[in-house]
């Protein structure tokens, strides 16, 4: 086996993001196809990326001595550790989403990003997308060529 054909990933890739496909088009072309710029997108950077890993190691020094007691208070906090590093360095954009009804203006501002990821079940579905590392590998003519 091949370990840099099988995992390398592609850092430029990893700390900048991809846009993943998040529901079906919301709009329908004059023909009546869906309309393929009204997608629900997201932009996600792989986690633990360098922003991200910095963003965490500030947050967690920074409120070190409330984690390492444990409990509800620790907890709270971090999950807010979490949502702020995430908002900071994996979310970095979003397309076609609206709010509890409401559009969003695409692109990406942090706190519309941390309102967004403060929804259990969508900051599990960006998490998903930034800890696969297939999602961020490097194409196989690109492997080949660094090979």
């Amino acid at each position: 086996m091949d370990i840099f054909a099988q995992f390398a990933t592609d850092p430029k890739l990893e700390l900048e993001g991809k846009w993943f496909d998040i529901g079906s088009a919301e709009g329908k072309l004059e023909n009546g196809d869906p309309d393929p710029n009204t997608v629900p997108m997201i932009l996600v950077a792989r986690s633990g990326n360098k922003r991200h890993g910095r963003v965490v190691a500030k947050l967690y020094e920074a409120n070190k001595s409330l984690l390492e007691q444990r409990g509800d208070a620790a907890e709270a906090r971090g999950e807010e550790i979490t949502i702020e590093s995430m908002a900071k360095g994996v979310l970095l954009g979003w397309k076609n989403l609206s709010f509890k009804g409401e559009k969003l203006k695409d692109g990406w501002d942090y706190e519309t990003a941390k309102h967004l990821l403060a929804v259990k079940d969508f900051r599990k579905l960006v998490g998903t997308k930034s800890d696969s590392f297939e999602e961020y590998k490097l194409h196989q003519e690109e492997a080949d060529a660094k090979n």
